[in-house]
């Protein structure tokens, strides 16, 4: 994957700790909530500030900006080669509804201190280095999430993602275009550009690096994923009037059908997660049966046969259960388990040893932009310990010192990758 050297151990020396602190809380000022937490949607005004942000943090490097066609930015750090692919690194900024400070921006802010530390220590790589920052990782604004990861690696196209609506109507063609014209000095280039490995720093968002007193996590692989649009769709009527044996009540019909998924889904399969995140009526009134309901259902297990079993029950459960109403179900999302080879593991685990630091192998039980960019090249992430492992949450808090600790794992793999 590359060698390790004196150039990559001046760049991990330099990363500094209160710098990628001030930095992530600066940023967690754009969509802050007064629980402390972050709303910044996908493409939302807090996520254009943000960027806005930091394309100045890029301009004080005199690092290059550049975007393409899906509103992914990248900050680009010229090697003494810059004909050769670049070796990437960087996460997300959008957040979900009340998430934390944490989960993205971390990955985002940590390459843009490789960036700085690399200018600090005297270090100019072979090849190009670059921060990025995928657009729309959550998928909680436009569904499903990774979307500008899935653009750019080549697994969805950018016509199909542009047509995509949030829950008021707007879509990414609306609003992506304020978002690149927020950066002016930014260059377009075509998407899918050839890179020579991507790594992505992240908070853990579970609890075994804390509980085990483990300072680095190597991450093996992230689980698969299915995610269903359902809607129920029954016969709005008055509440008073209208005889009980004779409604079709789409609320009803609805909670059936999650109780029986939530029956077929989790017996025997300790392994599985079934989350209804999102769930409207109509027309949402107190004196009228409801005339149709909508709600996601996310399904994730960690073997791939099991996720495509659990994940074909899905229809036929909603078709059982619907009662006198109709029920239409969609699947916009179908993401395998992803693997991560044993030689970036190792690769990983060599720079922690090297830093004298403690690891352990972790399999994510989230998901990632990782899950779309090791299906075109060598990819590894490193997680870093949370609090009681909370996640998407305003109570979402990390340890500066473990922070930076990752930030040098990331910095000493990507100077390293950069001789490859």
């Amino acid at each position: 994957m590359g060698r390790f050297g004196p150039d990559s151990d001046r760049t991990a020396a330099a990363v500094h700790e209160k710098r990628l602190w001030s930095r992530l809380m600066e940023l967690a000022t754009h969509g802050a909530m007064p629980d402390g937490g972050v709303t910044r949607l996908a493409l939302s005004e807090a996520d254009i500030d943000a960027r806005r942000l930091i394309a100045r943090w890029a301009e004080s490097l005199q690092a290059e900006v550049l975007a393409d066609d899906a509103g992914n930015c990248f900050i680009r750090y010229a090697g003494r080669d810059p004909e050769l692919p670049p070796v990437m690194a960087g996460s997300h900024i959008d957040t979900v509804p009340g998430g934390g400070k944490f989960d993205g921006a971390y990955g985002v802010v940590a390459a843009l201190e490789v960036i700085e530390a690399m200018q600090q220590a005297g270090v100019r790589p072979k090849r190009s280095v670059e921060a990025v920052i995928w657009t729309n990782e959550e998928g909680a604004r436009f569904s499903p999430g990774q979307m500008g990861a899935a653009a750019f690696a080549g697994t969805r196209s950018v016509d199909e993602i542009l047509c995509v609506k949030d829950r008021d109507g707007v879509r990414v063609r609306d609003v992506l275009p304020r978002m690149l014209a927020a950066l002016p000095k930014a260059r377009m280039r075509s998407l899918g550009v050839p890179i020579t490995a991507f790594f992505e720093a992240h908070i853990e968002q579970g609890p075994e690096l804390e509980a085990h007193a483990t300072q680095i996590g190597v991450v093996t692989g992230i689980q698969g994923r299915r995610s269903f649009i359902v809607t129920v769709l029954g016969e709005a009527a008055h509440g008073g009037t209208a005889r009980q044996s004779e409604r079709k009540d789409a609320l009803l019909g609805a909670v059936r059908i999650i109780g029986a998924l939530e029956a077929s889904v989790l017996e025997n399969e300790s392994d599985a997660r079934l989350t209804i995140g999102t769930f409207s009526l109509e027309p949402n009134a107190p004196l009228v049966v409801p005339g149709c309901v909508r709600f996601s259902v996310d399904l994730r297990h960690p073997e791939n046969a099991t996720m495509k079993r659990l994940g074909d029950l899905v229809p036929a459960i909603c078709a059982r259960h619907r009662g006198a109403c109709a029920v239409e179900v969609v699947e916009n999302a179908n993401a395998p388990c992803a693997y991560f080879g044993e030689p970036m593991m190792q690769f990983i685990e060599a720079a922690v040893d090297r830093l004298q630091l403690s690891r352990r192998r972790i399999f994510s039980l989230a998901g990632h932009d990782s899950r779309e960019i090791v299906k075109i090249a060598p990819t590894g992430m490193i997680f870093v310990p949370c609090k009681r492992g909370l996640s998407h949450s305003a109570l979402e808090e990390a340890e500066p010192h473990d922070l930076a600790a990752g930030a040098r794992v990331l910095a000493e793999v990507v100077i390293a990758a950069c001789d490859a």
